[in-house]
């Protein structure tokens, strides 16, 4: 008896409590609050790039302005090591087009296509401040529901293998019992003699109505025959020869 108990309370803990367990509204906030975080720190990374594109615009604004222009160079891209150096050609700037392709451009065809990307990125930006607001309503919403639903009292259930089959037992006979009432009532509602009087009364309709037909169509053909047999026949014309003869 302990191992049937056994096995049939692991047959249904291993379907009904990791279910009840798992509560669905902490599963949906803490889904929506990662979805928030993610929106947070596109809305971050955005806000960054606008920055970095406007400090870059000031400074090409006031690059042309001189011919040269002294600064102090990083040795092998190191952020510790300096030394110093100019730039000249200051009116030639090379514009990264993406995929590390690059363009030579004058500092004001480069400052129109800062402002191409500022514009992409603030059209960006308004779509993730718009998908932020719909994000905190959805998890107002689930905390206010959360709230609502905080009394209801988990039940947890054990059967045994026995009580198991004698559930299904009653359960199969319940099926049989309503499936039987059903053909019962089918049964006495329909009169099957009457559904086949029916059906022979519109045969026998069917076949009147196709022997009218062929003999209003006989009766023509027959008229039409007649009519070709009592026509007179077309004279045929008389030849010169015999005129001339006739005449005589």
């Amino acid at each position: 008896m302990s191992k049937q108990t056994s096995r049939g309370e692991a047959r249904f803990k291993g379907i009904i409590n990791p279910v009840l367990k798992m509560n669905p509204y902490e599963v949906l906030a803490d889904r929506e609050h990662s979805e928030l975080d993610l929106c947070q720190q596109n809305i971050d990374l955005f806000n960054k790039y606008i920055n970095d594109y406007q400090c870059l615009e000031e400074r090409l604004s006031t690059l042309s302005d001189r011919t040269r222009h002294d600064i102090m160079v990083p040795v092998a891209g190191s952020k510790l090591a300096f030394m110093p150096g100019y730039i000249h050609h200051t009116n030639e700037v090379m514009v990264l087009l993406g995929e590390n392709y690059f363009v030579e451009k004058s500092t004001k065809e480069a400052i129109e296509f800062i402002h191409r990307r500022i514009k992409f990125c603030k059209s960006k930006l308004e779509e993730l401040e718009t998908q932020r607001k719909l994000l905190q309503n959805w998890i107002g919403a689930t905390n206010t529901v959360k709230s609502e639903t905080s009394e209801l009292v988990e039940i947890n259930e054990t059967w045994t293998e026995e009580e198991v089959d004698k559930w299904m037992v009653k359960h199969q006979q319940k099926v049989k019992e309503d499936r039987k009432k059903h053909t019962d009532v089918d049964h006495h509602d329909v009169d099957i003699n009457k559904i086949l009087e029916k059906y022979a009364m519109e045969e026998e309709l069917a076949e009147q109505n196709v022997a009218k037909e062929r003999k209003v169509h006989f009766s023509k053909d027959v008229k039409e025959q007649d009519d070709e047999r009592t026509e007179p026949m077309p004279s045929r014309p008389i030849s010169k020869f015999k005129a001339s003869r006739m005449n005589r």
